[in-house]
């Protein structure tokens, strides 16, 4: 794993990240950050969800409307996050078993 982790530091001391969120708590929460960036989460599924949101807020007065879209952002973020580190969790621990059978 040390080795893993020095080729990871010398790719980024040599490709330093052009963004940084200054909140961070972990280094898997700094790449998360950087991959929604440079990768959006925009799609014809998630503009069509998106439709079927606003259509719902319709209904709603301003105020309503502002507290819901800040309540589901902030769903959205930390689902997306919790994905995205389950991800580099999983792999990490599958190159580890790899290691260990090979």
């Amino acid at each position: 794993m040390n080795l893993y982790k020095e080729k990871l530091k010398a790719y980024l001391a040599e490709r330093p990240l052009r963004y940084s969120s200054d909140k961070a708590e972990s280094f898997i929460e700094e790449l998360h950050w950087y991959y929604m960036e440079n990768n959006p989460g925009y799609s014809k599924a998630t503009r069509n969800l998106w439709r079927e949101v606003d259509f719902c807020l319709e209904k709603l007065s301003m105020q309503e409307q502002d507290e819901a879209i800040t309540a589901i952002a902030k769903l959205c973020m930390e689902h997306e996050k919790l994905g995205f580190q389950g991800g580099i969790r999983m792999g990490t621990q599958l190159m580890l078993d790899l290691q260990m059978d090979g």
